[in-house]
């Protein structure tokens, strides 16, 4: 394959129609058609092939009615033809409308340093916009060695832009960034296919036969591999996001191996996170027999390294140009086979030679890594020296482990780049920031040739020799020649010049400079998208083709992979959120809207992170709202919330907070006399004490509306209450620790079926001080409480004579209130 021409032709493929949305007349539209001219490639059957096909699907509007007129200059949100915008219009003869009110467009921008928002109002800055476009340097953007990288720039500056042609513009939700990756990573498959002799002009105009095929990847373990060190491990947040943080480049670099395997871009990438990835590959005559050896010898590594721990699974699914309109159905097979692969470990075809040399390994044959515990790999006992601390002794540690702790100022650091190396000249480099990588071309038991190991390099790249360097990352910088991968590396520091990561003490406690406030308590989040696979499957009604897939997976990513970095830093451009409000006022208290929070991992669709507990809570709900708004309120995800003292295991952590997790996305709840499932969180903990799931959901779960009225409880207290000496105010009332005590047995007296006892109730209420100058708050207070009570007791006594089943359940109005004083009480405690 002449390696020219094929560049020329990629080049071709990226360019063909970029000049349509400028205009030939216009400055820039000059500029791209005089580039165009310049790429030597003239034979145009496979991209006018490629291009036609797509643009028929944009073009289609499959029944969708406008009441506004099109305005070309603005992309419109993805989520115009997601499922929940469609509802049919018997006046329209069944057809399917959208109304004017839902179209949300997006600015015509560039991807900024904050989150882009679809908007109702249309945004006027195209005049900024298009001067942007010309002042770029053309020429040496196409002059670039690397297509990955003129992909990079494109992604940029045209994801926000809609794409037409000829007056066809559909829709209007595909974006002139998606048309070309897609074009090019169809284009390029066909081209491949030319150059083996596997492709004549018969088979081009058939739309049944079967191009390409989708791969899917997903590795195995990954919880485990993250989460299995220990919290008293020293340096433990450092070697959880390291761990986290390697996995997330060893994804992207199997990804990148098979792409250049196969001599393609990152074009045909159509999906990266959670350990998932999806490739668009040619439809070679023997593709399934190489992708068979390449996941033997991915596992091959696998084994080698890290024994069963990790593991990858791979599945193919064929599809041809009329698949491209229903790519769904596509997903749904590929599903169906990945999942027999993961049944089937270790096995392919009929070769089980792996799964025979696997049974016959030594596993423990070394002392115990004290970081992992894996008894794997040789461990040394390893001193490390640090400014503050002077030296601490890590244990018995192996070199994985010993070079992730090392490498994590590197992995947190925004200045710094990642890059994967081979052997060649490997004695140029420092061995402590290098980690081992999978490769294709491993083979087990040949480990002696190392020149076909990689190795993820955190070092700068003067000390990298050119034949050395395999590939280059950059995180979140969109202007480096690197591939840029959008990471969600968010993580506080209390010294901005810092490079090393915060401890769980200083996180939950602060400096004697920077208190925190309340109980010091570490707060671990997780959470993910609701429904998410169906969405994929069922969320475009008759548009499930696949620009609009790639779209959606795309805008996804961006959020939890770049946009969730400036909700840590309170950068949300809506409102933060506040869990006590501005009523809350306390001198050593100055809370910013910048969280003390790290994030562990955030994936395509998923979050785990750590933090103090108020912020956790206020992120949550500044996520929750961003997101909603970014996805126009189509879209949920469920939470949950763990409270951890800092010595607690972290695999624990992550273990109970995945339970709270899991009990979120269980939860129901009716609007509107619809069941409605999802969209919740659960908070603190699952009590030993409740066996049960019945017991489980009852008290801490709640939808993220529910949780307003938990705050407008909290709201209530602060308006007619102080707590202590310290915020004294004579106009409120004394609400002290042990009141909020007494109310919370009372709440837990009603909880247990005993009734409420009307007697104690008003004790307790009387023995609040009060005078005329606190009168009025007084009464709102015991008013408001009292009325709380009852109308949970009348409730209740409604439910028993109708034998429910549920009348053990709190009253909303006091289970709310439960919540509302344990917040307040962690607020003011500190042990």
């Amino acid at each position: 394959m002449n390696v020219q021409d094929y560049k020329y032709f990629l080049l071709k493929s990226i360019f063909y129609d970029l000049s349509l949305y400028f205009g030939s007349e216009s400055k820039i539209g000059k500029n791209l058609s005089d580039l165009e001219k310049i790429l030597e490639y003239n034979n145009l059957l496979l991209l006018d092939k490629v291009s036609s096909k797509l643009v028929d699907i944009i073009s289609d509007n499959n029944g969708f009615k406008f009441t506004e007129p099109e305005n070309k200059k603005f992309l419109k949100s993805i989520f115009t033809t997601f499922k929940k915008h469609v509802e049919k219009d018997k006046t329209t003869n069944g057809e399917y409308t959208i109304n004017g009110e839902y179209i949300r467009y997006y600015p015509l921008s560039e991807i900024k340093n904050s989150i882009i928002y679809p908007d109702k109002i249309k945004d006027n800055s195209s005049d900024d916009y298009e001067k942007y476009i010309e002042n770029l340097d053309w020429e040496k953007i196409v002059d670039s060695e690397d297509i990955n990288s003129v992909l990079n720039t494109l992604s940029n500056i045209f994801c926000y832009v809609p794409y037409f042609k000829d007056g066809k513009y559909g829709i209007g939700d595909i974006s002139f960034y998606d048309k070309l990756k897609i074009n090019t990573a169809l284009a390029s498959c066909l081209y491949l296919l030319k150059e083996r002799n596997e492709l004549n002009e018969s088979f081009l105009n058939d739309d049944e036969y079967e191009h390409f095929v989708l791969l899917s990847g997903d590795i195995s373990g990954i919880q485990k591999f993250i989460y299995t060190i220990s919290s008293i491990s020293k340096g433990v947040l450092k070697s959880l996001r390291a761990r986290s943080f390697y996995l997330e480049i060893m994804l992207e670099h199997i990804a990148d191996e098979i792409l250049e395997y196969f001599n393609l871009t990152r074009a045909n990438l159509l999906y990266t996170g959670g350990g998932h990835f999806y490739l668009i590959l040619p439809n070679y005559s023997n593709i399934e027999e190489i992708i068979n050896n390449i996941i033997q010898r991915l596992n091959d590594w696998f084994i080698d390294n890290f024994y069963i721990d990790l593991y990858i699974a791979m599945g193919v699914e064929k599809f041809n140009f009329n698949n491209l309109k229903d790519f769904s159905s596509v997903f749904k097979k590929l599903s169906s086979k990945l999942t027999q692969m993961k049944q089937r470990r270790y096995i392919y075809g009929f070769d089980n030679g792996q799964l025979n040399n696997l049974l016959s390994l030594k596993v423990n044959k070394y002392r115990e890594c004290t970081i992992c515990h894996s008894g794997f790999h040789i461990t040394r006992e390893r001193i490390i020296k640090n400014e503050k601390t002077k030296e601490s002794n890590l244990g018995y540690v192996c070199d994985t482990c010993f070079n992730l702790y090392n490498a994590g100022k590197y992995m947190l650091s925004k200045e710094e780049s990642i890059f994967v190396v081979n052997n060649n000249g490997k004695e140029s480099l420092d061995n402590n920031l290098m980690v081992g990588l999978p490769s294709l071309y491993y083979e087990c038991g040949k480990n002696e040739n190392k020149e076909i190991d990689r190795y993820l390099y955190f070092g700068t790249k003067e000390k990298i020799n050119s034949s050395n360097l395999v590939r280059a990352y950059s995180k979140n910088n969109k202007e480096n020649k690197y591939v840029n991968l959008f990471l969600g590396d968010y993580n506080f520091k209390e010294d901005k010049e810092d490079k090393n990561l915060i401890d769980f003490e200083t996180l939950v406690k602060g400096t004697e400079n920077n208190n925190t406030i309340g109980i010091n308590r570490l707060a671990v989040l997780r959470c993910d998208v609701d429904s998410l696979g169906d969405a994929f499957m069922n969320g475009f009604i008759g548009h499930a083709d696949i620009l609009r897939t790639s779209s959606f997976s795309r805008h996804l990513s961006l959020f939890f992979k770049y946009y969730i970095n400036f909700i840590c830093e309170g950068n949300i451009n809506i409102d933060n959120y506040k869990l006590f409000g501005d009523s809350f006022h306390n001198n050593s208290f100055d809370r910013k809207e910048e969280k003390r929070i790290v994030i562990v991992y955030s994936g395509g669709d998923d979050v785990f992170l750590v933090g103090h507990w108020l912020d956790v809570i206020n992120f949550s709900f500044d996520l929750r709202e961003s997101f909603r708004k970014y996805t126009d309120d189509k879209l949920t995800f469920s939470a949950g919330i763990g409270f951890f003292h800092t010595k607690y295991p972290i695999s624990k952590m992550a273990s109970q907070t995945g339970e709270l997790e899991d009990l979120a996305k269980k939860n129901e709840y009716t609007e509107k006399n619809k069941c409605i499932k999802k969209d919740s969180v659960a908070l603190f903990g699952i009590p030993h004490s409740y066996k049960t799931e019945e017991d489980k959901s009852f008290k801490y779960v709640f939808t993220w509306d529910e949780f307003k009225e938990i705050k407008s409880k909290i709201d209530f207290l602060f308006s007619v209450c102080y707590f202590s000496k310290d915020d004294y105010d004579k106009e409120k009332v004394l609400l002290s620790v042990s009141l909020m005590y007494r109310l919370k047995q009372l709440i837990e007296l009603y909880d247990k079926d005993r009734g409420i006892n009307i007697a104690r109730l008003a004790y307790s209420l009387a023995r609040i001080n009060y005078n005329n100058e606190n009168n009025k708050n007084y009464n709102l207070f015991k008013d408001k409480i009292y009325n709380w009570f009852t109308a949970g007791y009348k409730e209740k006594e409604d439910k028993k004579n109708e034998n429910d089943k549920k009348s053990k359940y709190l009253n909303k109005e006091i289970k709310y209130l439960n919540i509302a004083l344990d917040f307040i009480i962690y607020l003011f405690r500190k042990e």
